[in-house]
Order: C-alpha cells, then structure tokens, then sequence
C-alpha cells in the first residue's frame, strides 16, 4: 500500500528520526541521544502533502472496491471530497460549503 516506494523517502526519514523521542512517550534514549526537533522546510512540507495525497488516493480506491468477507459477508465504501488532500469525487451539492458573496 505505500505509494513512492523509491521517491518521497527523505520525508519518511525526517519524521521517522522523530519517533524515539521524549516528547512522545518515554523510551530508552539517553540525553546524549536525544536530537533538536528540525523546522519543518517547505521542501519536506511539499513532499509530506504529495506522499498523504497519494495516500489519500489509494486508501479511497482501496475502500471503493468490493470486498468479501467470512461468512458470506460483503461491504464497499464510497468515499467522497478530499482524503489526506487527495481531492476525488466531489462532494453531493447539500455537503458543500455555500460560496460567499464576493
């Protein structure tokens, strides 16, 4: 399921080295070990919206189609409007914002 496989990875790297923190739940890393958080660059932030939007894209395609269950069981899901910032089918009229008046 993970989309860019080979591209992308430096985002995946930069929020990974963060895992191990204090700030998160306490682990076994020392003082010494402990790293200062990195700002968020708008490279990485640029990368970060492409990786979920494609996400986004596959958990919907993945969720669209049929699936069967033990026992006889069946389910779909039909999602609609924007999932992880991938934008795909639009939302029905009555769920959209009303436009304001410029």
């Amino acid at each position: 399921m993970i989309p860019y496989k080979n591209s992308y990875t430096h985002v995946l790297e930069a929020f990974e080295s963060g895992l191990d923190s204090w700030f998160r739940y306490p682990c076994a890393l020392t003082i010494e070990d402990t790293q200062e958080g990195r700002n968020l660059y708008e490279y990485l932030w640029h990368g970060y919206s492409r990786l979920m939007s494609a996400y986004g894209k596959k958990l919907v395609t993945l969720l669209d189609k049929e699936w069967k269950g033990p026992h006889g069981s069946r389910g779909r899901w039909n999602v609609q409007g924007e999932t992880f910032g991938w934008r795909g089918k639009p939302l029905p009229a009555h769920y959209r914002r009303p436009k304001s008046p410029q």
